[in-house]
């Protein structure tokens, strides 16, 4: 199993120059309000593992204000994403660079064979979980808070023995009491890495007990994208 360690974005969506995100394995939280760039990041890593996002175009993955720029000097806009995994103390780099040429779009790929011969585009589907995926399967809570949908959905990543899961959203409805038995099972699943992309303010008890790592982005990272 491996585990995402760094991302690192350029002038990707809506963040405005470069910007470093560390990860550890277990239990990471990504935390933001709405707009700040969470689910930018979760495109962000799909981009450079394969040169697409499920849900935007890829002409529009270049940074507003830098093609702006580019435009007033004569530049090529462009954008660019690196995705550090570790596994078995070893590092492995996907990046992956993206131009608006005059000629068209053209993506340059730097590094990446190694892990795109583990994570193929229909497992990465499969470890992102948004909260309108759940929609359709009857909500995020059965019962009295429990989180039965939320985790018959990831059970599927288990077998394909990825070990990890990105969570965009999830936590956003549920009580305090399902956010803490939803943690516990996931943990009891045995994922290498599990990171949650939340507005909400988290609560840091409900994660204290499992060392996590929490990643704030406020507004001034981000520019018009």
């Amino acid at each position: 199993m491996f585990y995402l360690s760094e991302l690192i974005v350029r002038d990707f969506a809506s963040f405005r120059g470069v910007h470093g995100f560390r990860f550890v394995e277990g239990f990471n939280l990504v935390q933001g309000s709405c707009g700040s760039g969470k689910t930018n990041l979760v495109r962000a890593l799909e981009f450079a593992l394969f040169g697409r996002t499920r849900d935007q175009p890829v002409s529009s993955l270049i940074n507003d204000l830098h093609r702006g720029d580019c435009e007033k000097w004569g530049a090529t806009p462009s954008c660019e994403v690196s995705a550090v995994f570790r596994c078995g103390g070893r590092d492995f780099m996907v990046k992956r660079k993206l131009l608006d040429c005059r000629e068209g779009l053209k993506q340059i790929m730097v590094f990446g064979s190694d892990v795109i011969d583990i994570v193929s585009p229909e497992s990465f589907e499969k470890m992102v979980l948004r909260e309108r995926d759940i929609e359709p399967l009857g909500g995020l809570s059965l019962g009295e808070g429990t989180p039965i949908i939320v985790l018959n959905a990831l059970a599927r990543n288990i077998g394909d023995g990825i070990g990890m899961v990105f969570l965009d959203g999830v936590f956003g409805r549920l009580t305090n009491e399902a956010k803490i038995e939803l943690l516990a099972r996931l943990n009891n699943f045995g994922l290498e890495q599990i990171i949650m992309f939340e507005s909400f303010v988290f609560e840091r008890a409900l994660l204290e007990k499992y060392e996590s790592n929490i990643v704030e982005l406020p507004y001034q990272h981000l520019a018009s994208g």
